[in-house]
């Protein structure tokens, strides 16, 4: 039977690839440098996806001679490389769109195809993070902690990249929405620039959170009840991931 967290990453990489290839089709149609940049925000989400997916493969492999306590800590290893990869590829594309919409700017049309395409990313947006915010819930309680505090200081490299991936898709769609509305209604482009300025800085700064936090289980630096993980954590997740 799949675990939670296998679980959360199946339904984020389903919604992630359809809301990704909407988002680039809407990007080619209407020329909109935010939906664009969502499109690359979206593409980097579900390469995230494919590496968590093989974390939980991987770490939920069950111990061996040369592995005692199992494979846990591959989990933490393949989240660290998502989180350098995927993730900052995506800020990387989405702020050099950004940037040169700000220098250059061009012309959207079709806005009402970019409208939909949000509506539709957002809804399938709302169902992964139902999922993720699902399995963090059950996790507080499990371990009598508070709901944001779980999500700070959880073991569970997968859930904690996942739940992330998704609060930031949700911002994402809002702030790409917002641009488009503004563009609409102003006629200049520069505010969809701005917005793939801001999602690309969002990116980077959940990025270097996730990269922290896998670097910090991966050398043992356990910090208690100060932010790190609580003992059951370690040992629940030494085998399952």
């Amino acid at each position: 039977m799949p675990s939670d967290s296998m679980r959360t990453v199946v339904v984020a990489l389903g919604s992630g690839l359809a809301v990704a290839l909407a988002k680039a089709g809407a990007a080619v149609i209407t020329g909109s440098t935010a939906m664009a940049a969502e499109a690359a925000h979206s593409l980097a989400d579900s390469a995230n996806d494919l590496s968590l997916f093989v974390a939980e493969r991987r770490s939920s492999r069950p111990p061996d001679d040369q592995h005692p306590l199992g494979y846990g800590r591959e989990a933490y290893f393949w989240a660290l490389i998502a989180a350098l990869g995927a993730f900052v590829a995506g800020a990387a594309f989405s702020l050099r769109d950004g940037i040169d919409e700000l220098i250059h700017p061009s012309a959207t049309s079709s806005f009402a195809v970019a409208y939909i395409v949000l509506v539709i990313s957002t809804v399938l947006d709302l169902v992964s993070i139902r999922q993720s915010a699902g399995q963090m819930m059950r996790r507080a309680r499990r371990y009598h902690r508070e709901f944001l505090e779980e999500s700070r200081v959880t073991s569970d490299p997968t859930l904690r990249a996942v739940f992330s991936e998704d609060a930031v898709s949700v911002s994402g769609d809002l702030i790409a929405f917002a641009a488009l509305a503004l563009n609409q209604i102003t006629g200049s482009s520069i505010y969809q620039g701005v917005a793939a300025v801001l999602i690309a800085l969002v990116l980077i700064r959940v990025s270097l959170r996730l990269i922290q936090r896998s670097h910090d289980f991966l050398v043992g630096a356990w910090t208690g009840a100060a932010g790190g993980p609580r003992s059951h954590d370690v040992a629940g997740f030494t085998q399952a991931g």
